[in-house]
């Protein structure tokens, strides 16, 4: 039962619904509204970045992972 709990609460995690239920149990103000919309963006954009970043250092067949650095 435990597993099947876990697998619904992963997916419901994966598709935002249990997000979007925790906001929408009580009244945000707008000013919360506008915070929280702009902080999503800023965090999307900097794990936009971080991700880039990441896969620029991970790449395959590279002899060093930091060029430069010796």
């Amino acid at each position: 039962m435990e597993a099947f709990r876990d697998g619904t609460s992963r997916i419901l995690g994966k598709e935002d619904i249990l997000d979007q239920f925790r906001r929408t149990r009580y009244y945000e103000k707008p000013f919360q509204t506008r915070r929280r919309i702009n902080f999503e963006k800023c965090k999307a954009i900097y794990n936009e970045d971080m991700d880039r970043k990441i896969q620029y250092v991970l790449r395959k067949n590279r002899k060093e992972p930091f060029p430069g650095c010796n």
